[in-house]
């Protein structure tokens, strides 16, 4: 028989290792959401995994520049800890902000949320993102 060989065998015994010095029971309390993001010429759609969070759990700000998403995803108080072998789920707090380059219609900004997927559409304004300023000479 043959034994083959994964780069992930140490970082695994690692992981064991880390996880006998910290107790068991520990339970990761930060982590990141995976967003996809999608821009045309009209809008600007964020679609953010959000697997096993309660649509309350979910907080959503536009201030015209940044959009930040946050929420918390707490492990269940009926689920015992000490009886689970492994946790790799993340619980705990997460935020995610993104800098928006183009000019939103912030009234008409829609939110879904639907089988553990958080769907954000940011329409754009019809109008330029930019204005263009002339420089008045300094020899007046």
């Amino acid at each position: 028989m043959i034994v083959r060989y994964s780069p992930l065998d140490r970082f695994n015994e690692f992981e064991k290792l880390f996880d006998s010095l910290m107790g068991s029971d520990r339970v990761m309390n930060v982590w990141t959401p995976r967003v996809d993001v999608k821009e045309t010429n009209s809008e600007i759609t964020f679609h953010v995994e959000l697997p096993g969070m309660k649509q309350e759990d979910i907080d959503v700000e536009f201030d015209g520049r940044t959009l930040v998403i946050r929420g918390k995803r707490e492990f269940s108080e009926e689920d015992k800890k000490e009886n689970y072998i492994r946790v790799e789920r993340r619980y705990g707090s997460f935020e995610r902000t993104f800098s928006i380059g183009s000019s939103i219609k912030r009234d008409e900004i829609k939110a879904t949320y639907k089988d553990g997927i958080l769907t954000l559409v940011l329409p754009k304004t019809n109008g330029d993102a930019t204005h263009k300023i002339a420089i008045a000479s300094g020899n007046n």
